[in-house]
């Protein structure tokens, strides 16, 4: 395990915290183990043991979404770069902006979030709503209620609608003639 010198007023009698192994740790307790080998790092910064830890958890495939953007709340997120974390952690820069996003959000949206009523996409457009509450809450109900009947929510932003019609391509009417020979 991996493990660093830890001074807390909220557990003084913790000489060391884990970093790396936690789960490790545990399971040798769980087996009565007298020892277990450390590497002990006395020179990480509270930020390196976080990106350790959330590197370490991160490899683990139960993580929940919202444990996720948890975890990264100790990186800054929002303050720090998106694109710094992505490399620190080695994922994508997508994978950071969206948990960003999330984190964002309304504690009460969050928790509907946790309970999976909002696919990544559904997540981007609440978060551009995040200045319009009513319009984001407006949202939320829309799609909470099309997902309780079992349909497809359809809904977009304002924003979000004008980019897509501002992107779509205009044809001329033989060029449509032309598509459907």
């Amino acid at each position: 395990i991996l493990i660093r010198p830890y001074k807390s007023e909220e557990y003084p009698e913790a000489k060391y915290q884990i970093v790396e192994g936690s789960r490790r740790y545990i399971a040798a307790k769980i087996n009565r183990w007298e020892t277990i080998k450390a590497v002990i790092r006395a020179d990480l910064t509270e930020e390196q043991a976080a990106t350790i830890n959330l590197t370490e958890n991160l490899q683990r495939e139960n993580l929940s979404f919202m444990q996720e953007v948890r975890a990264l709340k100790k990186f800054k997120i929002g303050i720090v770069d998106d694109g710094l974390i992505a490399r620190r952690l080695n994922v994508s820069v997508n994978w950071v902006k969206v948990r960003r996003e999330a984190s964002e959000l309304p504690e009460d949206v969050q928790r509907d979030v946790e309970l999976g009523y909002f696919t990544q996409k559904e997540m981007s457009e609440l978060h551009k709503m995040r200045h319009k509450p009513e319009q984001m809450y407006e949202a939320v109900r829309t799609i909470k209620s099309a997902k309780i009947r079992g349909v497809k929510p359809n809904f977009q932003t304002v924003e979000t609608k004008r980019k897509n019609l501002s992107q779509a391509k205009h044809r001329r009417p033989q060029e449509i003639f032309a598509m459907q020979d």
